[in-house]
């Protein structure tokens, strides 16, 4: 019997999102298309763009890792964040969502999704417009082995890099929507928000 919950993004319709007001927020409090409109097709050259968002396990502890660039002056410079700092709930939701696009980019049976724990992602941007590109690294639990199987899913991209191209090379709409809103999540941390901690939970009543 399967004992895993399904990987979800949570919408709340009586709750209204922090940047339009329109009811129906996500966990980090903004809809789902404030989501996608804040990244937009392709990258942005007004915003920090992401190369790769990742968790880390180092020395049993999990480590947000990632990587962005911000432009100056019509150049990215680089930055990298590196932290034991636990992050949102809805990070970790946005990232394991991603589970059901690496059963379907690997070709994966359907029900295998449950056996699947998303990594990371680590994007690309290509062509004139700069196109988001993306590959998603994840590992799957085995039946007859200790150690998981490790898996990077095809490299695809949001849009075409031209006007001619082939529809196996792009990412599915579902699946840039779910990346879209990783990277608000990724943002967010950056911005600092943490998981929040109730420092009265356990306290005597």
């Amino acid at each position: 019997m399967n004992d895993h919950a399904v990987p979800t993004i949570s919408i709340d319709m009586d709750k209204p999102c922090t940047k339009c007001g329109v009811m129906g927020a996500m966990q980090n409090g903004i809809c789902l298309e404030c989501a996608t409109d804040a990244i937009g097709k392709g990258a942005k050259k007004d915003v920090m763009r992401f190369i790769k968002i990742k968790v880390k396990s180092e020395d049993g502890k999990n480590r947000i890792h990632l990587e962005f660039e911000r432009p100056k002056g019509g150049d990215y410079d680089q930055y990298m964040l590196n932290s034991i700092d636990a992050p949102a709930p809805s990070f970790h939701d946005a990232l394991q969502a991603l589970a059901q696009d690496v059963v379907e980019l690997c070709e994966l049976p359907d029900d295998y999704w449950h056996r699947i724990i998303v990594k990371g992602v680590s994007f690309s941007y290509g062509g004139e417009q700069e196109v988001m590109g993306a590959t998603i690294t994840a590992t799957m639990r085995l039946m007859e082995s200790n150690a998981p199987l490790n898996l990077n899913t095809p490299h695809k991209a949001e849009e075409p890099y031209a006007e001619t191209g082939d529809p196996k090379q792009l990412l599915d709409p579902a699946c840039t929507r779910r990346l879209h809103i990783l990277i608000i999540e990724a943002e967010q941390f950056v911005k600092g928000v943490r998981q929040q901690i109730d420092a009265f939970a356990g306290a005597p009543v």
